[in-house]
């Protein structure tokens, strides 16, 4: 996996919530190299708005006993309805209350977990936008107040500046990575 760009914010990252900019070209090798890396060193509650439970399940394979996944892709939830203990599906990306007590769930289950968020662009689609920007003010109080780590991605032109700005504003640490791929190509030729 080559998101070797990644290891300043993992060094940096416990107890914190950041948020990760990135390029589209980056954004699938983030996401994998992330869940490896968390995985590997604690549980993972996985948000995610870009990819199936069933896909996540199959790329992680036996590190899935320390990963709770919140499906907010999938339409259907005909994989593992009910004998997967740790997935919950939200069929309504534009619930963010449904959201919000489906991480509350995963806590309970794995309380010192890192939260990881694969696509605030994807979910922003679907909130208005000042419903959206007042779920990540709440969402990142209580992280703070559970002193929890959770991890934002942005894809860089998928998400209103004005969101990505005030989602900054809440984040104890930005990394805006979404340059880096390109300058490498370019010095590449």
């Amino acid at each position: 996996m080559g998101a070797n760009y990644l290891k300043e914010l993992f060094s940096d990252m416990s107890g914190k919530n950041s948020l990760s900019i990135l390029n589209q070209k980056q954004f699938q090798d983030s996401i994998d190299y992330s869940l490896e890396k968390i995985l590997t060193e604690k549980p993972l509650i996985f948000i995610s708005m870009t990819r199936s439970a069933e896909d996540i399940l199959t790329q992680v394979g036996e590190k899935k006993e320390n990963l709770f996944i919140i499906d907010v892709f999938s339409k259907e939830t005909t994989f593992a309805n009910g004998i997967e203990p740790n997935i919950i599906y939200i069929s309504n990306p534009a619930n963010l209350t449904s959201i919000q007590i489906a991480v509350d769930k995963a806590l309970k289950k794995f309380p010192s977990a890192t939260i990881l968020f694969d696509s605030l662009g994807v979910l922003s689609v679907y909130s208005e936008e000042k419903l959206f920007q007042k779920f990540i003010y709440l969402f990142n109080n209580k992280m703070n107040l559970l002193e929890g780590t959770v991890l934002f991605f942005a894809i860089k032109n998928t998400i209103e500046e004005e969101i990505l700005s005030t989602v900054k504003q809440f984040c104890d640490k930005t990394y805006d990575f979404s340059e880096l791929y390109i300058a490498s190509v370019e010095l590449a030729h």
